[in-house]
């Protein structure tokens, strides 16, 4: 005897893979770019600074091996997050170090 339809529907829904519908790795990106980037006006204070940094890494990292997975937006997110302090600390430094450079 053939099969039903019915059957045939069964067979089909068994043999779908089932689909992510979340990105962990991007959420957690987001999350500690997030993180970081309100913790930024508290750059001043050294031991903060190198926690800031530390998340921001930390966010990079978790955002990149995020960006190999679907859905892609909370690691592009994260991504952005996550380089915006370490991009401001470095033109800061960067700033800085030509100012006392050229005696300004």
């Amino acid at each position: 005897m053939g099969e039903t339809n019915y059957e045939n529907q069964y067979y089909q829904q068994q043999q779908q893979a089932p689909v992510a519908k979340t990105n962990r790795l991007g959420e957690k990106g987001f999350f500690l770019g997030l993180i970081s980037v309100i913790m930024l006006p508290f750059f001043h204070n050294p031991f903060l600074l190198l926690i800031v940094w530390t998340i921001s890494i930390f966010g990079l990292i978790y955002s990149i091996k995020g960006l190999r997975y679907t859905p892609r937006g909370f690691a592009i997110a994260g991504l952005a997050l996550s380089a915006f302090p370490l991009g401001y600390h470095f033109i800061a430094w960067l700033i800085s170090d030509l100012a006392a450079l050229f005696g300004a």
